[in-house]
């Protein structure tokens, strides 16, 4: 999975989290000591690296590595989405040398799961999600360069 070697040769923290639903509401109820969170996960068919906005209240019907379906709202009493707090205003549009974009739809799996339980359970934590192309678009060390440019740029905001 690029977005788990991506993480790993960041030179940041990082856990990587199996793909199922119960290892990220393990991963939210642990979650301590943390003002920062950059979530990662791959996007298919992704040319460039997306910079998502939201959160959404919403899943889809796609079971997880475990065979566990939740489909319908994430949570109930919930709001419909909710704001990405980590990507701060005036980022350039080119970083590392490459180009990115913001998205209003971090689709409809774990990514936008994950997303949405965090930014829920955890006002405190300035968070945000990263979605990046595969590695046959966008090679593993031009994303290891903006990964690196972002965390800096992050530092400076």
């Amino acid at each position: 999975n690029p977005s788990q070697l991506l993480a790993e040769s960041s030179g940041a923290p990082c856990r990587i989290l199996p793909v199922t639903f119960d290892a990220v509401d393990e991963f939210v109820a642990d979650l301590h000591g943390v003002d920062r969170l950059v979530m990662i996960g791959v996007h298919g068919s992704a040319k460039k690296f997306h910079l998502e906005l939201f959160g959404r209240n919403q899943v889809g019907r796609l079971s997880d590595v475990s065979g566990r379906v939740l489909a319908g709202r994430i949570d109930p009493e919930g709001p419909t989405m909710i704001r990405h707090r980590l990507w701060p205003a005036g980022l350039p549009k080119e970083i590392g040398g490459e180009r990115w974009r913001f998205s209003r739809s971090a689709g409809s799996y774990l990514c936008n799961y994950l997303s949405y339980r965090i930014l829920a359970a955890r006002p405190d934590i300035r968070g945000g999600f990263l979605h990046i192309p595969s590695v046959e678009v966008v090679p593993l060390d031009r994303q290891q360069r903006f990964l690196r440019h972002l965390l800096d740029v992050l530092d400076e905001k």
